[in-house]
């Protein structure tokens, strides 16, 4: 079952949240690559990336927001190597991270007790895309002659991304009945 009532438009104040929640993972990354070495500061930025893709999908709630997300996310981090790819590729891999969680998030549509598992699965499916996109645009051969390693890196993303998206989740069932999320959806 799709959700048609998640097709409406977006407002400027959809754009606004999107473009915080961006910034907020520039922070996240710019701080990582500067403080960690490379393979915490690629686990921080995933775990992230899920958290902030979560929240905005769960406050906007329309479909479209986590594709936004991730370009946005790819245009200020442009240059930042926090995912394994840089420049286009970067743009390119977020993309269809960004697609992988729009067609979960419109197909499987389930909540139980209040949390929704369309969410997490989009949100911990789309993460897990980002390794294996991420090394095809570097080179096939490569991707198939290291293949476990891959799939490493994808078991690793997609429990960064379970997790994040759990997180998010616990963070969204505090704050959605708070007096300012409540005033931002009356002008919504």
């Amino acid at each position: 079952m799709t959700a048609t009532g998640s097709f409406k438009r977006f407002r400027v104040l959809d754009l606004i949240v999107i473009l915080i929640s961006a910034g907020l993972f520039w922070l996240v990354s710019f701080a990582a690559t500067s403080a960690f070495a490379p393979q915490t500061s690629y686990i921080a930025s995933l775990l992230a990336a899920s958290i902030l893709v979560g929240l905005t999908a769960n406050i906007i709630g329309k479909t479209g927001s986590a594709i936004l997300f991730y370009l946005a996310v790819s245009l200020l981090a442009f240059r930042i190597n926090d995912i394994g790819a840089t420049g286009i590729d970067k743009v390119i891999t977020l993309f269809i991270a960004g697609m992988v969680f729009e067609i979960i998030f419109l197909i499987f549509k389930v909540e139980i007790g209040g949390i929704q598992l369309d969410i997490i699965a989009a949100t911990a499916l789309s993460v897990a895309s980002i390794p294996i996109t991420a090394s095809l645009l570097l080179s096939v051969a490569v991707t198939a002659s290291n293949i476990y390693t891959v799939t490493n890196l994808v078991l690793l993303a997609f429990f960064m991304g379970v997790l994040g998206a759990v997180a998010s989740s616990l963070i969204w069932s505090r704050i959605k009945h708070s007096r300012f999320l409540l005033k931002f959806f009356i002008y919504i």
